[in-house]
């Protein structure tokens, strides 16, 4: 049986180039829109049709999975009261902050993600890959907060359709979740 789950886009966040060393802060994008390219957000360092390969590092394969990344607002406020933090969208590295579907660790991989602009009309549509593993370059962040985001990093999604439109802060969107026991469509 299919779950809806009803939110909307927060905020929207891109870099423009990786940085090493230190951690993200995909500011880059104030104005909260983005358009959606082949391999990910348009702007951002990630939408690439090559990436590294976490299974065998220093080597590249094709990045069917990790288009975009979304992260909860709500896990956001949360860590930051439990650690005294101060992050905003985007600090953690994510593209699409949400509001309003909770912290995202119940959404299987397989379901549909529509974003859809407010007359209602779908712009994006974006299949859970998987949960995001927290990276250990979050500890400089906090030297707790790897263990603290543990099921609650937020997912990571591929491109479905609506390649070349546009996206923005506020934008509905809609979560069609998939039984864990149930094979996706594709």
């Amino acid at each position: 049986m299919e779950a809806v789950m009803r939110g909307k886009i927060f905020q929207i966040s891109t870099l423009d180039q990786l940085r090493t060393g230190e951690p993200h802060h995909p500011q880059k994008d104030e104005a909260g829109d983005a358009i959606i390219g082949r391999w990910g957000l348009e702007g951002d360092c990630h939408n690439r049709e090559m990436r590294r390969s976490f299974s065998k590092p220093g080597t590249f394969k094709p990045n069917i999975d990790r288009h975009i990344t979304l992260l909860a607002i709500e896990v956001i406020d949360s860590l930051n009261q439990e650690l005294g933090l101060e992050m905003r969208p985007g600090t953690l590295g994510e593209n699409i902050t949400t509001q309003g579907l909770g912290d995202l660790f119940n959404i299987a991989d397989g379901s549909r993600i529509f974003i859809r602009n407010p007359a209602g009309s779908e712009l994006c549509v974006l299949r859970v890959t998987e949960q995001n593993e927290p990276c250990i370059n979050l500890s400089t962040i906090h030297r707790l907060l790897v263990k603290r985001i543990y099921k609650r990093r937020g997912l990571l999604c591929s491109i479905v359709s609506g390649i070349g439109n546009r996206i923005m802060s506020g934008d509905p969107i809609e979560v069609i979740a998939w039984s864990a026991t149930r094979q996706s469509p594709d």
